[in-house]
This record gives structure tokens, C-alpha cells and sequence, in this order.
């Protein structure tokens, strides 16, 4: 992320960073800019899996919800929407907000976009909801992301 003069800006020192962790990050921070800090995700945003689904004891209203079949790279593909039953006390916690990242569990793991749309709409657990504190820019982290997978994937390939 780009550096901050915060005073109540907080970063992890690079010694609460696991070894494997910290060595993918020195290969990586060779191509971002060095004015660029490492943070850890609770740091700027907040995540949080999706609703378990089970037919037998899921009671509520019907809602449409997404999952890992309708979150592509940087795109949700909303043609095949399915339904659950969520509680009352269930559907703030998992209601989707626009600017909310999504990440799939299931299917091609690690496929990622943002919620761009306004209307009612609830996630299972095969995707993970990250929510920006502070209306933080979830199109540049999305992008930062993707930029860091591709990266780890030509690094892979180039070993081999």
C-alpha cells in the first residue's frame, strides 16, 4: 500500500511476518515502488466467510445469494443467482455492500471481484467478503492482488 504519515497508521514489523511469508514479499517488493509498506489485512479491512448453507436447519426468508460459480476475475456474474433461507439476525452480517471484495474458496481458488451492485444480496461460505475500513480503496487492493498472483505465478514458471 502506498506510505502513509499517519501518526495512528499501524504496520506490522517485518519480524510478525512468517519466514515463507516474508520471503515471497522481498521477491515481490522488487517491482513496487519502495515508498510502499507491507500491511496485514485486519490492518485496513475486515473479512469474514459466508453463510453455511443446510437446507434442514436454514429458516428465514428466501434471498438470493452468490457464490463461487458467479465470482470471476474481476467480474460477478449474476445469470445464475440461487436462493437460501436467512434469519433476520443473519442478514446483516452476510448482505453485501457495494465495495465489498469477494474471494472464492471453492472452484478456481482465489478468483476475485467487487460488488458493484445496489441490490439486496447475501454470500455463502465458499466465498470470503472483505469490507474496507475507512472507505478504503478495495479497485486498488483487487488490482495490487491480481498484480501479486500474477507475479508469484511467473516466478513459479520461470523455476521451472
Amino acid at each position: 500500500l502506498p506510505h502513509t504519515d499517519r501518526k495512528d497508521a499501524f504496520f506490522l514489523p517485518s519480524y510478525a511476518t512468517p519466514p515463507l511469508a516474508r520471503k515471497r514479499q522481498n521477491q515481490i517488493r522488487r517491482c513496487i515502488p519502495d515508498s510502499w509498506v507491507w500491511v496485514h489485512l485486519p490492518i485496513i479491512a475486515h473479512s469474514e466467510l459466508g453463510k453455511t448453507l443446510d437446507k434442514i436447519k436454514n429458516t428465514g426468508d428466501l434471498k438470493q445469494y452468490l457464490c463461487s460459480i458467479n465470482v470471476n476475475w474481476n467480474k460477478i456474474n449474476l445469470n445464475k443467482v440461487k436462493t437460501a433461507r436467512f434469519e433476520k439476525n443473519e442478514e446483516e452480517k452476510y448482505a453485501l455492500q457495494k465495495g465489498d471484495l469477494l474471494i472464492c474458496e471453492g472452484g478456481e481458488v482465489g478468483r476475485a471481484a467487487i460488488w458493484e451492485h445496489h441490490g439486496e444480496m447475501y454470500y455463502q461460505n465458499a466465498l470470503h467478503r472483505v469490507r474496507f475500513y475507512c472507505n478504503g480503496n478495495c479497485y486498488f487492493v483487487l488490482a495490487c492482488y491480481i498484480f501479486v498472483l500474477h507475479v508469484q505465478t511467473l516466478m513459479i514458471m520461470m523455476k521451472k
